[in-house]
């Protein structure tokens, strides 16, 4: 269940943004002291932001990140990191309970200062939630695999130099891209420890993706097509027997 609960929210991250806001609004909406559900709508507030705490944990995400990639710009993308997306949620679902709290409570004077603040939130939490949403950092292109880590640069390995991703951690939540002949790889600011990066996709689902496509130069031309995507998802789940996540992929 946790799987395909995860796999859902990976697949529609702006979906999840739509609930999740909504549910600060609904939620900020019962904490008026006037609602006769004010008590329990403060304590499933608190229950909601404990349990996407709890669900970001590495623990918790180990072994259920999502077997897909999607479409997007001529490439395949890596799904969105759950982490983020689980972490702007709780923000957002927090800040909504808080700022219907404040306002039912007569805490603010003036409704100037109420809009100044929620417009404020809002703008805040906009770039969070967009930087979540496209937080995918491997991309497969038709003329090789790049891979990029915030704030420190990014690795361009065409296929020409025989790619190939690895598991980088015990947990299986990060990847690390390696190739048989480096010379031709291009590397673009500093890496602190080598080519690796958050797996926000099954790892083993990605290493079969790398080396499907350093097999088969035949197949790089349709490489961003949703046509391709589907090709690629039936190729990589008949060499692996596929759990309940990884039903055939969809672009965005």
């Amino acid at each position: 269940m946790l799987i395909l609960a995860y796999a859902a929210i990976a697949r529609r991250p702006w979906w999840f943004m739509v609930g999740s806001v909504a549910v600060g609004v609904l939620l900020g909406l019962a904490v008026s002291p006037r609602a006769v559900s004010a008590p329990v709508a403060v304590g499933l507030t608190a229950a909601i932001v404990i349990a996407l705490a709890v669900l970001i944990q590495p623990e918790a995400m180990a072994g259920k990140r999502p077997s897909f990639l999607v479409v997007r710009k001529g490439a395949f993308v890596a799904p969105a990191d759950l982490g983020e997306l689980l972490a702007v949620a709780a923000f957002t679902i927090s800040a909504g309970a808080y700022y219907g709290y404040t306002i039912g409570h007569d805490m603010w004077h003036g409704q100037e200062i109420v809009a100044f603040f929620i417009l404020t939130s809002a703008a805040a939490l906009t770039p969070h939630w967009w930087q979540a949403a496209r937080s995918g950092l491997l991309f497969v292109r038709p003329d090789g695999v790049l891979i990029r880590r915030r704030q420190e640069g990014s690795l361009f390995v065409p296929w020409e130099a025989g790619p190939s991703g690895v598991s980088a951690s015990k947990r299986n939540d990060e990847i690390a891209l390696l190739c048989r002949r480096p010379d031709l790889a291009h590397l673009v600011g500093k890496w602190a420890d080598g080519p690796v990066i958050l797996a926000t996709a099954d790892v083993r689902f990605l290493a079969r993706v790398i080396d499907e496509y350093a097999a088969h130069p035949e197949h790089r031309a349709a490489i961003g097509t949703p046509a391709e995507l589907d090709r690629l998802t039936r190729r990589t789940n008949a060499r692996n027997a596929p759990g309940p996540d990884r039903g055939p992929a969809r672009s965005r």
